[in-house]
């Protein structure tokens, strides 16, 4: 699983907020080779994986949460880069179990990426349009065999936040893997047990 986070400046108000989160998430999965690896990417207006890891995907806790710890928010928003960035992290990793032809391969194993975001794509859009990037971006994550989450906070009624259409958009079944909800807190109740959510098996399709 990858973790991909916003870290624009309009996100500065919330930062210890998202900080929470992230630790959050991070605290519901067992990290070890043989169950989850767990990586982190930030993007404001370009995305990069925080120097406190040392492995692109890790089992190591201490330094997801070191980095986690040292998040801050400035810049634009380029939800693009930060898909694409994650996308190399789960394809390109040393310890990625998803690369067929490589000795750990896993056919069984899933690529995830949780996006978080409060708001539209500004930057790295000029031009074919800023949502178009974005939800092209996703779509090429998701023919890589990734599933994606896009998770929005902000508030929905001045239309201060991502919109809730370009979430949709960008991920396989909406009704699923997207959300928006108004503050940092409305995220921390809904994937309050993210970690079962994401490992229990779906209900078959209807007959």
């Amino acid at each position: 699983l990858v973790l991909v986070l916003d870290r624009s400046g309009s996100v500065l108000l919330q930062q210890d907020d998202i900080k929470r989160f992230a630790d959050q998430v991070l605290s519901q999965f067992e990290l070890d080779e043989a169950s989850t690896l767990f990586g982190l990417v930030t993007f404001n207006d370009n995305a990069s994986i925080p120097q406190e890891m040392q492995a692109p995907l890790t089992d190591d806790r201490d330094q997801v949460t070191d980095a986690i710890a040292n998040y801050n928010a400035e810049g634009g928003t380029c939800i693009s880069c930060g898909i694409d960035e994650a996308r190399g992290v789960l394809k390109d990793s040393p310890k990625s179990r998803t690369n067929a032809g490589t000795a750990n391969y896993n056919e069984r194993v899933r690529k995830i990426i949780f996006l978080v975001t409060d708001g539209d794509q500004t930057k790295g859009c000029e031009d074919i349009g800023c949502r178009k990037t974005a939800i092209d971006m996703a779509r090429n994550a998701r023919d890589d065999g990734i599933e994606l989450y896009a998770i929005g906070f902000g508030d929905k009624v001045n239309n201060d936040g991502p919109s809730f259409d370009t979430l949709g958009r960008m991920v396989e079944d909406p009704t699923t893997h997207r959300f928006l909800g108004t503050d940092v807190a409305a995220l921390e109740e809904r994937f309050d047990n993210l970690c079962t959510e994401i490992t229990s098996p779906s209900a078959p399709p209807p007959p």
